[in-house]
């Protein structure tokens, strides 16, 4: 696989589905709602989905948020567990090249790798 272009989306309605694209949808942590709830009582704070694609389709993504001291974190806030970074199978290298494109300060923190 050829290296995957990589794109910041920052509109809700876009993110939400390159969410319930990507996501395993293992534990609560997976799911759009529960983020959501966190997400919202922060306007403050803009998405930053850090986006692979192949072909056009998004094949990986790191779904951040930009709080207000500029410093990325997975979104819901930096308090959150069970963060990991959706890829479809078969694209998991394009996971560092999301990492290797981060231009800000970022605090990420309890990242889970289960295998998949």
């Amino acid at each position: 696989m050829a290296d995957s272009p990589i794109r910041i989306v920052s509109d809700v309605a876009e993110a939400r589905r390159l969410w319930d694209l990507l996501s395993p949808h293992k534990t609560i942590s997976d799911e759009w709602d529960f983020r959501w709830c966190f997400f919202r009582h922060h306007p403050e704070c803009e998405l930053h989905f850090v986006t692979a694609f192949s072909d056009r389709s998004p094949v990986a993504l790191l779904p951040l948020q930009r709080n207000p001291a500029a410093l990325l974190e997975f979104m819901g806030g930096s308090f959150m567990e069970d963060n990991r970074v959706f890829a479809k199978p078969g694209h998991e290298r394009a996971i560092p090249q999301l990492f290797e494109s981060l231009s800000s300060k970022a605090t990420l923190r309890c990242i889970i790798d289960d295998g998949d």
